[in-house]
């Protein structure tokens, strides 16, 4: 029922934040904080999101998985208007730094993602 939510929310608004993920976990009293941390996959360094448990990282990650969304890069003003970030240095994109950066990205539709490739 959250997915769903979700994805729901993805194909209807587009540029979904981390943020509006956790305001509809919240809405369904999911305990959703934790400790655990969404890297980039490629640079351990660079983190999309941190502070939820398992069970919400498993949630996005069965959303990217099963359903046609995928990450993509945003301003960081996306996620000050959402009312949200990572108190993190700003990456300036995907590259390999040695210390933990903020890489701000939104979910999307798979379509949306490649017409702006």
């Amino acid at each position: 029922m959250i997915k769903q939510e979700i994805v729901e929310k993805i194909y209807r608004d587009d540029h979904v934040s981390f943020v509006e993920i956790e305001k509809i976990l919240k809405e369904h009293n999911f305990d959703y904080k934790g400790d655990r941390v969404i890297h980039h996959e490629g640079c351990p360094h660079l983190i999309i999101w941190a502070g939820w448990n398992e069970d919400a990282v498993e949630i996005v990650a069965g959303v990217l998985r099963e359903e046609a969304i995928c990450l993509q890069t945003t301003h960081n003003l996306t996620y000050l208007i959402d009312g949200g970030g990572l108190d993190l240095p700003i990456a300036k994109g995907v590259k390999k730094y040695k210390r933990d950066h903020w890489l701000p990205m939104v979910l999307r539709t798979e379509e949306k993602c490649r017409k702006n490739k």
